[in-house]
């Protein structure tokens, strides 16, 4: 068997005395406990949801770069597909998020923010943040904002 590829994305790649690597992102361990505890929520959400979302990236000069995509929830991670725009704006600036439209009869998208890392042809993403935000046509009334994480 071979040495895994370091750029891989796990939780069994190298673990750091002081931190560990996750998509190459060095994480301190509070940092990890939480990203663990995000992606717990936001795979709830999913479920919900569904595997269709927009992904937005920025590029070159903070031109934003909205895609398509289907999510699928791998462990602690996101994986989507990417093409070559994607990919270059993920590996200059790996700030993402993710939408989804609301769930027919539901009032609230959601967003996912997350760290991004192109890995072949897909895009791996640790979310760092997650909300429900109410959609300006929902009848009644509501939080504007509900935070995941």
């Amino acid at each position: 068997m071979g040495r895994p590829d370091p750029c891989e994305p796990s939780f069994e790649a190298a673990l750091l005395p002081r931190t560990q690597t996750l998509c190459c992102l060095e994480l301190a361990p509070a940092a990890l406990a939480l990203r663990l505890a995000v992606v717990t929520g936001v795979r709830e959400q999913l479920g919900a949801y569904g595997p269709a979302a927009h992904l937005v990236t920025v590029g070159p000069g903070g031109r934003p770069h909205v895609v398509s995509v289907i999510v699928e929830a791998d462990g602690e991670l996101l994986r989507t597909t990417a093409g070559s725009t994607t990919s270059a704006n993920a590996a200059a600036n790996p700030a993402v998020t993710l939408v989804w439209a609301p769930p027919p009869g539901e009032a609230y998208t959601l967003l996912v923010d997350g760290r991004a890392e192109p890995v072949d042809d897909r895009l791996v993403v640790v979310p760092t943040r997650a909300v429900r935000h109410r959609v300006v046509t929902a009848s009644g009334d509501g939080p504007s904002c509900i935070t995941i994480l």
